[in-house]
């Protein structure tokens, strides 16, 4: 089936399934919808799966790890700060179905801000020049504060507050829209904050399209949490900007077009966690049903992403159980971040949930409790690498008879 289809043929789904749900109003942003990705525990893309997404990262740019509480479910945490630390999602698939040549467009999604550590840091972009992208700007040049998000298409751009200046985990929204004949729109957290004037015409270049930086201006990845990504080939309206705003109560772009199941239960696969080398991990993974008619017969599926030198053992082997025993074996050195990921499926529902949670794995209990904040000495570390001189074994002497505190893995 080639990609035109394949994306009629989710759409048709999808409309069915608002029919369903009772969602009408809501059908009209499934016109023109090219591609959404929820970033719920990996890059998977909604509509056509070949435009899955690939983290790039350098230095210490984000891993595999970089899994939180998004907006909605999880969303990606980005780590970048220069240029030799980078990370950024790259959109597989056929590149040209995100150039919009000639054509209009729209762009959303959800972030938060960590750092504004340079003037250019990209929210998502197909290139320079006479490509689109969607970033901070705060070149005064350009007629920006330090604060400014910027969209261009075409050449042409549209530049306004992003309330960057809020770095303290808060969640804002952007649509970045462009009518051909209209000119480019910005929204931000559902209000009209700039607009510029028509006609423009959007070029075409062969770079892949990224989330959270710029293919065609290395070193601009973004630092904060992305979510709830999606891209039409039209630009959207005013009133489908406020229905994803919602208030700032937030409407994920999944349910709003059926492409998510508003049914599905949720799935928590329980606190993150501070271990050490060999030390079994019990996780307490919850799963909440929400409609169970609907959800029949689930599955369960841990999945673990591990760093050279770790090895993850579930008992039982086929980890198909709620909450299995895991073991986490590393090899002497730096500490590691094991992500477990729980897929949850149901009966007929080929599109699993899924939970995360991390493990920071430590070579010993003592290096544990430390990192865990908790008091490094103890009799029993007699012989252990908290004791690095003279004083520690004194101190340790005041609390021979004391308790070692650390039995079992405790939480972040």
């Amino acid at each position: 089936m080639n990609t035109q289809n394949r994306i009629k043929t989710v759409l048709t789904l999808a409309l069915a399934a608002i029919a369903i749900l009772g969602l009408t109003a809501n059908a009209d942003l499934v016109d023109g919808l090219v591609e959404y990705w929820a970033l719920d525990g990996d890059y998977s893309a909604e509509v056509d799966t070949s435009h899955v997404g690939t983290l790039q990262a350098k230095g210490t740019g984000s891993t595999e790890s970089g899994f939180v509480s998004g907006k909605f479910g999880f969303g990606i945490d980005l780590e970048s700060s220069n240029d030799d630390n980078q990370a950024s999602i790259v959109i597989g698939g056929d590149e040209n179905d995100f150039d919009f040549a000639g054509g209009s467009m729209s762009v959303a999604l959800w972030y938060t801000t960590e750092s504004l550590y340079r003037s250019w840091q990209a929210l998502a972009a197909k290139g320079e020049g006479g490509n689109w992208r969607l970033h901070r700007n705060s070149n005064s040049n350009y007629g920006s504060t330090t604060t400014d998000i910027n969209f261009i298409a075409g050449g042409v751009g549209a530049t306004g507050d992003g309330e960057l200046d809020q770095q303290d985990g808060s969640w804002h929204h952007v649509v970045a829209t462009l009518d051909a004949t209209g000119g480019p729109k910005l929204y931000i957290d559902g209000s009209l904050v700039a607009s510029d004037a028509g006609p423009v015409t959007i070029g075409s270049n062969s770079a892949a399209m990224q989330i959270g930086g710029n293919p065609g201006a290395g070193n601009r990845g973004w630092d904060g949490i992305l979510d709830d990504v999606g891209v039409w080939n039209r630009a959207l309206t005013a009133p489908e900007v406020s229905l994803i705003w919602n208030g700032g109560a937030g409407a994920s772009i999944g349910i709003l077009t059926g492409l998510s199941d508003p049914n599905a239960p949720d799935v928590d696969a329980g606190v993150d966690w501070i271990s050490w080398s060999g030390n079994p991990v019990d996780p307490i993974a919850v799963i909440t049903e929400k409609e169970p008619e609907e959800w029949t017969n689930l599955t369960y599926l841990w999945t673990a992403v591990a760093p050279a030198g770790v090895t993850v053992e579930f008992d039982p082997v086929s980890a198909d159980v709620i909450d299995p025993t895991i073991t986490i074996t590393k090899d002497p050195g730096d500490a590691a971040t094991v992500t477990l990921t729980l897929a949850v499926s149901g009966e007929g529902k080929p599109e699993p949930v899924k939970g995360i949670m991390t493990i920071d794995v430590y070579d010993d209990a003592c290096l544990a409790k430390i990192a865990a904040g908790q008091e490094a000495l103890d009799p029993g570390d007699i012989t252990g690498d908290c004791i690095t001189n003279i004083e520690d074994i004194a101190v340790m002497a005041l609390t021979w008879f004391g308790e070692y505190a650390l039995t079992v893995p405790v939480p972040k």
